[in-house]
């Protein structure tokens, strides 16, 4: 009898050990996985703060996740499936903007009028240049299928900061932004087949600057160019 009960209890001794080993092992996996997930989650968080807004100005409110509750905004033609094509678009071009880490030289402002984007001028240009860089191709594209699905009007502006500029090329800020703003008009029309009759360059010069041209931060801020899309009386272009 005391050799069954030294036996039972030596069988359970060793259940209990390997139970606790164990619930250790899976403890530690989860806090590492949570740390993981926390770390890598942080920055989506904010992704998915920034697409609430623009769904709220869209007139689309997220209820919860998986679900949307449409709220039509009678101010505009715009139907909810045209609103949902325009919000799935512009959700790319967030996402492009997320792995590029160019959330602070991209923005969209959304109104009932029109849609604008302002891209800071290191994004599309080097210092000094109106050539486009190779790698802003992507997110003109995908403004360029918003452009060709809803036949608004474009209007796309150069702007820069108080900096004199002085070379042969560009005598002046004038010219620097007109320059700027019709090498974005002409890749549209060129690369992406937007009639030319919809767009519209303006070369700002550093005469509508966002904030005052007192620091290097500021100054920078003012170098951009705005793609304005007046979507308050679009057609849909069922092509596309």
């Amino acid at each position: 009898m005391r050799g069954q009960r030294r036996k039972n209890k030596e069988e359970t001794g060793g259940s209990g050990d390997w139970a606790l080993s164990y619930g250790d092992m899976m403890t530690l996996l989860l806090t590492f996985f949570v740390l993981i997930v926390s770390f890598s989650t942080t920055e989506l968080i904010k992704f998915r703060q920034a697409m609430g807004s623009l769904r709220g100005s869209m007139g689309v409110m997220m209820e919860e996740e998986g679900t949307s509750v449409v709220r039509q905004d009678k101010s505009t033609p715009m139907s909810v499936i045209d609103r949902e094509v325009m919000l799935m678009t512009l959700q790319e071009i967030e996402e492009q903007v997320f792995q590029m880490n160019a959330q602070d030289i991209v923005s969209i402002e959304i109104s009932e009028e029109s849609v604008n984007f302002r891209l800071d001028d290191e994004l599309l240009f080097d210092l000094g240049s109106a050539t486009l860089k190779p790698g802003v191709q992507e997110i003109l594209g995908n403004i360029a299928k918003i452009i060709k699905r809803f036949s608004c009007n474009v209007r796309v502006e150069g702007h820069t900061d108080n900096l004199p500029i002085r070379t042969p090329q560009f005598p002046s800020n004038w010219e620097l932004s007109s320059a700027r703003a019709i090498s974005v008009v002409r890749y549209f029309v060129e690369e992406q087949r937007i009639n030319p009759t919809r767009m519209v360059a303006v070369g700002c010069g550093e005469h509508h600057p966002l904030v005052l041209n007192t620091t290097e931060i500021n100054r920078k801020k003012n170098r951009r160019v705005e793609i304005s899309l007046n979507w308050k009386e679009l057609t849909v272009d069922m092509d596309m």
